[in-house]
């Protein structure tokens, strides 16, 4: 198998198992320097002292494919982007669907930009309930379960969707920000965008769009977030 050793693209970690004696080791940098250099003889030690931090048990050592320090799991607010990734993935099918009601999984990051799309108006009501939706008579004045840690895994945000002249007001969702690309704005480029110039990633806004950001006071439109003066990271734009 052939190791790309001059990408960190895909992260990963290798146990190596060096055997005792005069056996060389078929660890990925030695496989490198075999194809490189075949007539060189190869020392197990000297790739062993790299990562002796990672030493656990004898004539055992790890190796790092990536040339940074970090982790290669993610960060819970890595996890968060993704979520809202996915939200707005299946937001965007259920009203080109023509849904009048769907669900999404229970999270503070899902919470917070769904209460963003109701007072801006893109959707009609969101409700915390069970795996069944609430009956459409009951729902603007349904009382939520209490969450509690027997049946915080069964809660469901259910989203109403709004249509007007027979064509969805949620028509396009469109994420900024993703696991592997973190686009944060400043005030000054927030303002750019919310007069329609482009700033960096961000195209300018036109009619009929906003765009989300998560500051220290919340998810906010871009408009808002001009009028309290904050910046933040920029989540998503809905047309």
């Amino acid at each position: 198998m052939d190791y790309d050793l001059c990408t960190d693209r895909f992260r990963t970690r290798i146990l190596l198992f060096i055997p005792q004696g005069p056996q060389l080791a078929t660890s990925p940098e030695a496989l490198y320097a075999r194809r490189t250099k075949p007539n060189q003889p190869i020392d197990p030690t000297t790739y062993a002292t790299a990562n002796r931090s990672l030493y656990n048990p004898p004539n055992t050592y790890h190796f790092s494919l990536f040339s940074n320090t970090q982790s290669p799991r993610a960060s819970p607010f890595k996890m968060g982007i993704q979520q809202i990734t996915n939200m707005c993935s299946h937001l965007q099918n259920a009203s080109r669907a023509r849904l009048g009601l769907t669900s999404l999984p229970n999270t503070k990051y899902n919470l917070a930009l769904a209460l963003a799309l109701h007072r801006a108006g893109f959707i009609s009501s969101v409700t915390r309930g069970g795996p069944h939706p609430p009956t459409p008579e009951a729902l603007m004045t349904y009382e939520p379960e209490p969450v509690t840690s027997a049946n915080v895994a069964t809660r469901r945000l259910w989203v109403g969707l709004k249509y007007w002249n027979e064509e969805p007001v949620l028509k396009e969702l469109k994420p900024i920000s993703k696991p592997s690309r973190l686009v944060t704005a400043s005030l000054e480029q927030l303002n750019r965008v919310a007069r329609g110039f482009p700033a960096g990633y961000m195209k300018g806004l036109q009619l009929g769009e906003c765009l989300f950001v998560n500051t220290d006071r919340g998810v906010l439109e871009v408009r808002e977030a001009v009028e309290r003066k904050v910046g933040g990271l920029v989540l998503c734009k809905v047309k």
